[in-house]
C-alpha cells in the first residue's frame, strides 16, 4: 500500500489525482480520481439589536455561508442560557463566501422584559450558534386619563383624572 497525506488545500475545491509508479523498467500511471474538499461550517456573529420598542425590536447578525448552501435564524427567550427559546423562521442565505447580514423584526413581546437571543446558521457542514446577546424592551410611559371637571363655579372648577405610573415614580399635573 502507498499513502500520502496532503494539507493546505482550498476548501470547497475539486482536486484530481492519480498514483504514478516508476522503476528502471519504465513508469505507469494509475486511474484518475477526484475529490472535493469540504467547506467549513458557517461563521456566525450575533450583533447588537436595534429599534427596541415597548413590545419588540430588531435582531441582527452576520453569517458567512463559507461556500455551502446555508440557512439562518434567531433563537430568543427570557432564559439567559436559552435553554428554552423560540426560533424565528429560516432565512436562505445562498452558498457564497462573504458575510451576509441577517435580521428579523420581533413584535408582541412583553414590555419591560429582558430577552436573550443568538443568531444560528446551518449547512451540510454543520450548525453553528452565535454568542448570546440580550436586550430589554422599554417600559411603558405613565398612562394619564383626564376626567370631567366638577364643582364648576363662576371663578373655578375641580379637575379630575387618573394616572397609572406603570412601575415608576411619576409626577402628574393639569394644564389649562
Amino acid at each position: 500500500p502507498v499513502t500520502q497525506g496532503i494539507s493546505g488545500l482550498t476548501p470547497g475545491t475539486t482536486y484530481y489525482f492519480r498514483l504514478v509508479a516508476s522503476s528502471v523498467n519504465g513508469w505507469v500511471e494509475g486511474n484518475i480520481f477526484s475529490f472535493t474538499t469540504r467547506n467549513p461550517p458557517p461563521a456566525v456573529t450575533t450583533n447588537a439589536p436595534s429599534a427596541i420598542t415597548l413590545t419588540g425590536g430588531t435582531l441582527n447578525g452576520t453569517v458567512n455561508p463559507n461556500g455551502a448552501a446555508t440557512e439562518a435564524w434567531f433563537e430568543y427567550g427570557t432564559e439567559p442560557t436559552l435553554s428554552v427559546f423560540t426560533a424565528t423562521d429560516n432565512q436562505g442565505l445562498g452558498s457564497g463566501r462573504a458575510p451576509v447580514a441577517v435580521q428579523i423584526q420581533l413584535s408582541g413581546l412583553n414590555s419591560g422584559t429582558t430577552y436573550y437571543y443568538r443568531a444560528v446558521a446551518a449547512s451540510v457542514e454543520g450548525e453553528v450558534e452565535g454568542t448570546i446577546q440580550s436586550f430589554s424592551t422599554d417600559f411603558p410611559p405613565p398612562a394619564a386619563t383626564t376626567g370631567i371637571a366638577e364643582s364648576i363655579t363662576i371663578t373655578g372648577a375641580t379637575f379630575n383624572g387618573t394616572v397609572n405610573p406603570n412601575g415608576f415614580s411619576t409626577e402628574a399635573w393639569f394644564e389649562y
